[in-house]
């Protein structure tokens, strides 16, 4: 809830466990975490908790975690979402050109022949 906020209405009314952590308004019982820290909703963006900045890795994220199974974004979906494209397509060049570090690192440490030229 911290990064999310609070579900929907119509989730906490379909919810059978709610009662446990909300109260009768529906706002959330508060209790502090392990630390003694208590978190509201939506106290904590989503952007602060995981370490990248990517744009679309965050609103894949976001899409995901979504409260309502309705919206949240399918399996299917997020096959297409533009994180995984875009990861998919240049996957193949990052790998080209991690291999070719890789083995002008190992040429240079083995090979005191080393010309600095690798062709893939």
């Amino acid at each position: 809830m911290a990064t999310l906020g609070l579900p929907p209405k119509n989730l906490m009314q379909k919810a059978t466990r709610a009662k446990k952590f909300f109260n009768s308004n529906n706002n959330p019982k508060l209790q502090p975490n392990n630390k003694g820290k208590v978190r509201f909703p939506n106290s904590r963006p989503l952007i602060d908790i995981v370490s990248c900045r990517d744009d679309y890795f965050l609103d894949l994220i976001k899409n995901c975690l979504e409260w309502d199974p309705d919206i949240r974004i399918t399996p299917e979906q997020a096959l297409k979402h533009p994180w995984i494209t875009e990861k998919l397509s240049t996957g193949s060049r990052e790998r080209q050109k991690r291999r070719a570090y890789l083995i002008k690192r190992r040429l240079k440490h083995h090979s005191y022949n080393y010309t600095g030229k690798i062709d893939l």
